[in-house]
């Protein structure tokens, strides 16, 4: 959740069994949340070594969606919800979900919902919003404002136990 540290999926090698592949409800997260599941089977292998270079254009997926917030959103809360709100209980996935509210912008609940649709907002993700709304968001941009807010947010869900 810190970083893609796989890449993008032309540098994978992955056998196709038909089974498991890649959810065709995403574009955003695609890649990753395809890589979690394969991880977390523990089916795999890396190679150190670079094998293959991308080039970034205009016409990848990424650049055409990048900080959509009728993307993004929607398919974050799909992704929480396939792992379910346990895996907020790691700092850097919580850390993950705050700065993602924090940079397309989100500032009400109902902007979340208006972008969510049928998914249904876990209550941590609420609490984020509920905390960061108190803050100008140029202030949240900055790391010495934005990760001790995020750090007392996140200690409060897990006392919380929600």
């Amino acid at each position: 959740f810190q970083k893609n540290h796989i890449g993008h999926p032309s540098t994978t090698l992955i056998k196709n069994n038909l089974a498991d592949w890649y959810d065709e409800k995403l574009k955003w997260v695609v890649d990753f949340e395809f890589y979690i599941r394969c991880l977390q089977a523990g089916n795999f292998y890396a190679i150190r070594k670079p094998l293959i270079n991308i080039g970034i254009s205009k016409e990848q997926i990424t650049k055409s969606v990048f900080r959509k917030i009728e993307v993004e959103i929607p398919e974050n809360i799909y992704l929480l919800d396939k792992l379910g709100t346990i895996v907020l209980k790691n700092v850097f996935v919580y850390d993950y979900y705050w700065r993602l509210l924090r940079n397309v912008g989100i500032r009400k609940l109902k902007d979340m919902t208006d972008h969510c649709g049928e998914n249904i907002i876990p209550k941590p993700i609420k609490s984020m919003l509920q905390l960061q709304k108190y803050f100008p968001l140029g202030l949240l941009r900055f790391g010495i404002v934005s990760k001790p807010l995020m750090y007392v947010s996140y200690l409060n869900h897990i006392i919380s136990g929600k």
